[in-house]
Order: C-alpha cells, then structure tokens, then sequence
C-alpha cells in the first residue's frame, strides 16, 4: 500500500515539473532580451516600444559623458532574429529634438552581428549640455515593433587630444579595439573612456600614427591627467603592455604632454627670423643710401641729414632744416666748400682777410600826411 502510493506521488511530482518547463518555455522572453543597447548606458527601465522622444521616459540617474567633438561609441547587442535596421539619434542640444546620426544601419541575425557598434559625435556646441540624449532604435520588421533604448549624457569639452606613434605596425595591420585595451592596461581605466580620432600612416616605414583623447568619468583620474600620465610613462612601462617603442605626443598642443606640437613651434621660430630679417635689411639699406627708404616711407623730399653732414653743417654755422626761410631739407643743397685764406702777398703772413662792405640799406618807406 505504502509502495503504491509514493508511485501515485512520483508521478503527479512528475506530471507538475512537465508542466512547468512547458509553461516556461511558452513564455515570451523579455523586451530586453530581444535586444538592448548597452553603451551608453540606458536608463534601467525596459525600452519602451515607441519612436517619441526620449526626455517623455523618466530619468533612471544614470550619467554618460561624451567629449565633443569626438567619437563616442554606441554599442547595442540583439538576440533575437528579428532581422530589421538599427538608426541612431542624437539630442545635441538637451531640448529633446533628435537628429539622424546613424540611419538603417543593417542588423541580419547571425550570430556573429549580435554585439555591434558605431560611432557617433556630439558637434562643439554641445559643449556644456548636461541634459543631451543618445537615442537607439532598432526597426524588428519581422515582429513588425520598435525596440527603443535612450541613455543621458553630459557633453564636455576636450581636455586636449594627444598623438601616439605606434611602432611595427602598417595601417592595415592596426587594430584599434587591440591598442585601446592596452592603453587601458596602461592606465588603470575602463577601455570605453578611450576615444579614438584619426587613424593614419606614420612618417616612418610600419608606423600608425593614433590621435586620441579621454572621455570623462564619474570617478578616477580625468581626461588631463590621463594625457600626462601616458606623455610620462617609460619605454618599461610601455613594453609591459605591449606598447613597445610607442612615441607619445601632443596632438594639438591643449592636453598636456610634449612632443606633438614641434612644427608648429619650429614654423614660429622661422617667421620670427624671417621678420627679423626684413627689419635688420631695410634697416641697413637705409642706413647706406642716406635715408631713402624713411624718406619714401614719410613721404618727404630731399635727402635725410648723416651725421658727417650734420657736423659740417655745424663747423660751417649753416641752418638746419627747420631753421631754413625756405623750410627746405638743409642736404638739398650741399654745403659750400669754405673760402681758401688770401694768400701772404700784399697782406702780410697771418693777416686777417679784408671785411666785405655792408650791404646797401633799402631807403625807408615814404611817409603821408
């Protein structure tokens, strides 16, 4: 009797797990399990399925921050083969009106396109928004819904980009994802706040050339000091990450470090030369054709007074210019050689020469009565 009922139990236990598991399979997965954007972070409550604005969904408290003018990573994942497209918007101005920034980017379903990412940039207006929005839409045209993620950001100012000079590799061989996760090792910091500009060919024969800058956090070292520290790390420390023979610069002279900005100095030394150059020469010039050029400079007439001629004038008693009736430069006319002495004959050696007669006085005007 005993045997025969834990049999009966044994079975109804079996009966309620089938039923359970039938039950739990039925049920529809989440609207997040279907496909969720995961960078920025999106705000905690399940995406709602609308096409509206983000600032309509309540606010979670969860902050991003993106650097304008530079790249900022959008990264979503999609588990369900819904097949569709995905389109990004930004709110650049924190006053909820949303732009294309990305548009059909397209999403097939396999395995290997769960996890994408695309990069979009706040403009340099969106410095100092507080409230700007990341907006993520995926059209599910085989479930025929919209799936929505909305994530806040903070948009700051660039604390400067730096330029990394990267060693045995060519441009085709680079991956950004690898080098990002090494300066990341480098650093302490999460790999996501490493944002990455232009990607080109180095100077030198298998060399890539990385301009890069920081992204804000909401704890740890910031952007600046992030530049200083990788300007100040060693050769040591670089090959402990697989950095060797990296070269760290500044890209644009505003973030710190050393080392980027040589030819913009190099080219202000030369124009400071060349500047001094022109000054040294018309200097000269005027200085070896009596004045000329101050001469065609001021537009004045005649020649400008040298010292020898200044002490001529002088030794001779002659006018200056702005003592002259006429108001005439004294070198328009050159001085007159002085009179020879009269010769011993008839005068006697030493003797004075004979005073000329006064001029004729002019008679005076006539009176009237």
């Amino acid at each position: 009797m005993l045997s025969t009922s834990c049999g009966g139990m044994q079975k109804v236990l079996g009966a309620v797990v089938a039923v359970a598991a039938v039950l739990l399979l039925a049920s529809p997965p989440s609207v997040e399990a279907h496909g969720r954007m995961n960078s920025p972070v999106p705000r905690s409550h399940p995406a709602p399925r609308n096409k509206g604005s983000c600032l309509s969904d309540p606010v979670a408290g969860v902050k991003n921050f993106a650097v304008a003018g530079m790249p900022l990573d959008v990264a979503w994942e999609i588990l369900a083969d819904h097949g569709g497209t995905v389109d990004v918007e930004l709110d650049v101005a924190g006053n909820g009106a949303m732009s294309k920034a990305i548009t059909k980017y397209p999403r097939k379903g396999t395995n290997n396109e769960r996890k994408q990412t695309v990069q979009v940039t706040f403009p340099a207006s969106s410095a100092g928004c507080t409230n700007c929005q990341v907006k993520w839409i995926w059209d599910s045209v085989n479930e025929g819904g919209f799936y929505v993620g909305c994530a806040d950001v903070e948009v700051r100012a660039s604390a400067g980009t730096a330029k990394a000079t990267v060693a045995d590799a060519s441009l085709s061989e680079f991956k950004v994802e690898d080098w990002k996760q090494k300066m990341a090792q480098l650093l302490s910091v999460e790999q996501e706040r490493i944002l990455v500009g232009k990607v080109t060919a180095g100077a030198s024969a298998r060399t890539v050339d990385v301009e890069y800058t920081f992204n804000y956090g909401t704890s740890g070292a910031q952007p600046a000091a992030l530049l200083q520290q990788v300007a100040a790390a060693s050769s040591t420390e670089l090959a402990a990450v697989g950095l060797d023979g990296q070269k760290n610069g500044v890209a644009d002279g505003d973030g710190g470090g050393g080392g980027g900005n040589g030819g913009a100095v190099a080219a202000g030394v030369i124009i400071s030369l060349l500047i001094v150059g022109a000054i040294g020469g018309a200097w000269y010039y005027d200085r070896t054709h009596d004045g000329a050029l101050r001469r065609k400079l001021t537009g004045g007439g005649g020649r400008s007074e040298t010292p020898a001629n200044a002490a001529s004038r002088a030794e001779l008693g002659a006018p200056n210019a702005v003592d002259s009736p006429t108001g005439s430069p004294i070198n328009s006319r050159r001085p007159a050689p002085p009179r020879a002495a009269p010769s011993a004959r008839g005068a006697g050696a030493g003797a004075a020469p004979p005073a000329r007669p006064p001029p004729p006085q002019r008679p005076p005007p006539p009176q009237y009565q």
